[in-house]
């Protein structure tokens, strides 16, 4: 398994462990401080330059987004430890001619997640990514309006320079991740925006 397959899987596992603390942590509890607002982007997306992507629109349901292959997918049930509960875990994955991973991933909960404090929520699930990877940092985060939504924006760098960029939402009982694993100087801005816009959950 090649390093960026390993820390993919990483990254899910941190997903796994977030959520299911987000089910079992106390609701009452202190929220965390507001991250600031980022700047809009500054690139323009030229949608001619990715006449060659795949569209993708999974049996799920769960969301349309155009790739630049036609994507792996794998499917999984995760039980909930200590319950009769499991999420439905989704990934899709496909990689660009300079060996750049994009994911789409989903993750069905047995109950909606807390629309009061969609922040919290999402603060706890990337919280729990970078946790789950050994020697990583969390470089950058923001919030954000995507997709009609609130959103947490997101740089990881693991210990050997592999960097994650994307975005964390959620919309009723989904959690969506979506998002890049690159080398630094590999990823194109233009690819990395045009992927996350063609990005439209179910309604």
């Amino acid at each position: 398994m090649n390093q960026k397959k390993i820390y993919a899987v990483s990254v899910v596992v941190g997903i796994i462990i977030g959520g299911v603390v987000i089910f079992f942590a106390t609701r009452g509890g202190k929220t965390p401080s507001s991250l600031p607002t980022p700047a809009p982007s500054s690139v323009t997306v030229d949608a001619a330059a990715f006449a060659s992507w795949v569209e993708v629109a999974p049996d799920s349901r769960l969301f349309t987004a155009r790739f630049p292959a036609a994507p792996d997918l794998s499917v999984g049930k995760v039980p909930i430890k200590d319950t009769d509960l499991s999420l439905i875990q989704e990934m899709h994955v496909a990689k660009d001619e300079q060996d750049n991973a994009y994911f789409a991933v989903t993750f069905v909960y047995p109950q909606p997640f807390d629309r009061d404090d969609p922040q919290k929520v999402l603060k706890t699930v990337l919280d729990g990514m970078v946790a789950a990877l050994p020697g990583a940092k969390l470089t950058d985060s923001s919030t954000a309006d995507y997709q009609g939504g609130p959103a947490l924006e997101f740089v990881i760098e693991d210990a050997k320079g592999l960097i994650t960029q994307g975005k964390l939402f959620f919309r009723e009982q989904v959690l969506y991740q979506v998002m890049v694993t690159y080398e630094e100087g590999s990823l194109e801005d233009s690819a990395y925006l045009y992927f996350l816009e063609s990005f439209q959950p179910a309604t």
